[in-house]
C-alpha cells in the first residue's frame, strides 16, 4: 500500500494491535521536531481532561536550573526554538553517563496520560511495553530550518522497521489540526482506556461528548 500523503491533506494508518484484553496507560506522540506533536497531544489532553507529561520535561527543568532562570516557563517565556541546541546537548550527555533510559525513569505511574516528544528508538519499545497507544506524527516541519538539526542522535532512527513494530498509528500531518484530531479520536474513543476516578462510561461520554460540541462549532 502507498502510505505517502497528498500535500494539504491529514490522514492516517492504524496498525492492528491485540490490546483487547489490555488497557491503554496513555497516548504517545511520535516524530521529529516541528511535525506537530505537542499541538495534537495538548488537544487530545483537553478533550479527555488528563495531563500532558513531556518526556523532556525534568531536562528542561534542570536546565533552567542551572542556568540560574529558575522562574522561567520554557513553554512560554522561553522559545523552545531558541533553546533547543542546549536541550538536546544535554539529554544527550545524560543519556551517555547514565544510560539511554534515563530520562524515561522520572515518569510518573499514575495512568492515564499523554506523552508528546517521544524522539528516540528506546522510547518507543518502552512506552509500547507500559501500555501507551503510540501515533507516529509525520509531515513537514513548522520549525525555520535554521532552527533544525537533522545529524542530532533525536532526529534519526524513528522511521526503522524496529520503532515501526511498536507503532499503533502513523499519522500524516499536512492537513488542518481538525483533520488530524478527527482521525485520532475517531480511533481513541474505542480503545480500552485504564479506569480513571470518574466511571470509565461516563469518562468516554464526556470526552465525546466535548468533541462533538467542537465540531458543532465548526459548523458541523
Amino acid at each position: 500500500m502507498d502510505q505517502s500523503s497528498p500535500v494539504g491533506v491529514s490522514f492516517g494508518v492504524t496498525i492492528p494491535r491485540d490490546i483487547a484484553n489490555s488497557q491503554i496507560n496513555g497516548v504517545a506522540f511520535i516524530g521529529k521536531a516541528g511535525v506537530g506533536k505537542t499541538t495534537l497531544a495538548q488537544e487530545v489532553a483537553k478533550l479527555y481532561r488528563i495531563p500532558v507529561v513531556p518526556l523532556a520535561a525534568r531536562l528542561k527543568h534542570m536546565v533552567h536550573n542551572m542556568l540560574g532562570h529558575h522562574n522561567i516557563s520554557y513553554t512560554t517565556d522561553q522559545p523552545k526554538e531558541t533553546i533547543r541546541p542546549l536541550y538536546q546537548a544535554f539529554g544527550q550527555f545524560m543519556r551517555d553517563i547514565k544510560g539511554p533510559d534515563y530520562w524515561l525513569e522520572a515518569l510518573p505511574q499514575q495512568y492515564p496520560y499523554i506523552i508528546d516528544d517521544v524522539r528516540y528508538t528506546n522510547e518507543v519499545k518502552f512506552l509500547y511495553e507500559k501500555g501507551f497507544y503510540l501515533i507516529h506524527v509525520k509531515g513537514p516541519s513548522r520549525l525555520a530550518s535554521e532552527m533544525l538539526n537533522p545529524n542530532h542522535s533525536s532526529e534519526q532512527g524513528l522511521d526503522a522497521d524496529h520503532v515501526a513494530q511498536h507503532v499503533d498509528m502513523v499519522l500524516y500531518n499536512e492537513g488542518t489540526i481538525k483533520e488530524s484530531l478527527d482521525y485520532i479520536m475517531d480511533v481513541l474513543t474505542f480503545l480500552p482506556w485504564r479506569k480513571t476516578d470518574i466511571p470509565f462510561q461516563e469518562y468516554l461520554v464526556s470526552a465525546m461528548t466535548r468533541l462533538r460540541k467542537e465540531r458543532e462549532k465548526d459548523g458541523e
